[in-house]
């Protein structure tokens, strides 16, 4: 996750990734007599998916899932359920990494969202966790993580360098010449 928030490989990687991901698109079907399958226009659940809550669209929600399954492990997809009455009215995508799932004594499990700020703890029927597809194939960046953290090392160390005004933070200047022995000892007590 941090990874793709500050990684500028790792971000382009995947939203390309969940930029393509948008089809198939959902549909609902219906059978008719003739035993003939149409499309249900108008259909709640083609609604809900359409739009999941006020802010987010169906492209929005195919984004959260691939970013999902991309950036955790084991993969999984949350989504607290909004529900009016007896309907589902709301999706509302959840950060994978804020999610902690905890077992009832009574062999039920709820779900504590923990990002820090906000803590909800939210029942198991109210969501919605689907893991990757057996056939989903892992990020490529799941593969380079080890060059990824290298070159976020590289990166933080030159902004560093140029934060201390362009002076590398490990350099002892001492007045006068130093031996080698004198420059040792010098090297020893400053470590």
């Amino acid at each position: 996750q941090l990874a793709l928030q500050t990684n500028e490989l790792v971000y382009a990687c995947l939203k390309v990734k969940a930029d393509a991901a948008l089809d198939p698109r959902l549909i609902v079907e219906t059978r008719k007599r003739n035993k003939e399958w149409v499309e249900v226009e108008g259909h709640p659940l083609r609604q809900l998916i359409t739009q999941p809550n006020p802010y987010m669209t169906e492209s929005d929600l195919h984004a959260a899932a691939i970013i999902s399954w991309d950036t955790t492990n084991p993969r999984r997809f949350y989504c607290e359920k909004v529900y009016r009455g007896a309907y589902l009215v709301e999706l509302w995508p959840l950060n994978p990494l804020h999610v902690y799932e905890e077992k009832l004594g009574d062999g039920r499990v709820q779900y504590r969202y923990d990002d820090g700020e906000h803590v909800a703890i939210i029942q198991q029927e109210n969501m919605l966790v689907r893991k990757a597809p057996a056939w989903y194939k892992p990020s490529p960046s799941a593969a380079a993580m080890g060059s990824i953290k290298g070159d976020m090392s590289q990166t933080a160390i030159v902004n560093n360098f140029f934060k201390n005004g362009g002076v590398p933070s490990g350099i002892l200047h001492v007045k006068g010449f130093l031996n080698q022995k004198q420059s040792d000892e010098a090297r020893n007590r400053w470590a």
